[in-house]
């Protein structure tokens, strides 16, 4: 009896796990990115505080992404049953109830909310905390539902980027001390991402692909390549721009930049690309051993 309850238990969780997409989470390293530069911008002194700062706002930041996702789940249920991978999700697949995907949200949010009320003193961060959830409900739920707004959609998802920096250099820093180009490059490294994300869909989904996403009766193979290069762009001329005005060594960095929007290309255009489904990038080690060492150098670089 016993080991009936516990299994029952074991795959109750595992269900809610999947829901809240744990796997998504290694995308909150650009939220330790913006604690790393808060830390190295003002020279913050790295004591306990610090590190503990640091720790919290990550668990934040995940606690947040998960909430989000739950929604996707429950909202993108109908377009989900009917993908071809996606159709596995819970809500899809009919393994859980939309109810208590419901109670789970509602529990994240209370306990994101009260620890980032405690954690910080400052109103920016707690209010940081609001955006990034107001942003996945405006995204995913109607009547707004940017999400199936043609080239808003890329916007809006990618707004989540800088929250993601900002939350990190709020932990450890003042807010109004953070460069406003810096925040421009971050919201392009993640419009670039987000339009690589529709473009290696698009090409693995083809004409069928209205059906899953409304926008994409709007996209075609051409135009999110033209976004995606311009994003691109956009996030080299940025990421020059704030190394020559507050720190030149950053300039040694361009090179990383480079290779990780070539390999990213690649990457998109492969058939069954790993980049429609970014819980799927450890599949290529290479590139996450890449993306790892990047990180390091920045680090590094930002130090010196």
């Amino acid at each position: 009896m016993e080991l009936m309850f516990f299994n029952y238990c074991y795959r109750e969780i595992k269900i809610y796990l999947k829901a809240a997409r744990l796997d998504h989470w290694f995308k909150n390293i650009f939220m330790l990115i913006g604690a790393i530069g808060g830390i190295a911008y003002s020279k913050v002194p790295i004591g306990e505080t610090v590190v503990f700062h640091t720790a919290v706002a990550f668990l934040l930041t995940c606690l947040i992404s998960s909430v989000n996702y739950i929604v996707n789940e429950i909202v993108d249920a109908r377009y989900d049953k009917v993908h071809p991978n996606k159709k596995l999700r819970p809500v899809a697949s009919g393994i859980i109830s939309t109810e208590k995907l419901v109670y789970l949200v509602t529990i994240l949010l209370f306990i994101s909310l009260s620890i980032s009320y405690i954690a910080f003193n400052g109103e920016f961060f707690l209010l940081m905390i609001l955006f990034f959830v107001t942003g996945g409900i405006f995204y995913n739920i109607p009547p707004i539902r940017t999400k199936d707004l043609p080239y808003f959609d890329i916007i809006s998802e990618s707004v989540n980027n800088p929250i993601r920096l900002l939350l990190g250099w709020n932990a450890v820093n003042s807010p109004s001390d953070i460069p406003l180009i810096a925040i421009v490059s971050y919201w392009s490294l993640g419009a670039a991402l987000v339009t690589a994300k529709r473009w290696a869909e698009l090409r693995f989904l083809g004409e069928k692909s209205v059906h899953f996403r409304p926008t994409f009766g709007y996209y075609s193979g051409s135009s999110l390549t033209l976004m995606y290069f311009f994003y691109m762009v956009t996030t080299i001329v940025t990421f020059i721009l704030l190394s020559v005005k507050y720190k030149n060594q950053l300039l040694y960095f361009t090179p990383f930049v480079l290779i990780f929007f070539i390999w990213l290309t690649f990457l998109t255009i492969q058939k069954n690309s790993v980049i429609k489904e970014p819980e799927r990038i450890f599949e290529k080690k290479g590139f996450v051993l890449y993306c790892l060492l990047s990180f390091l150098v920045l680090t590094g670089t930002l130090f010196l």
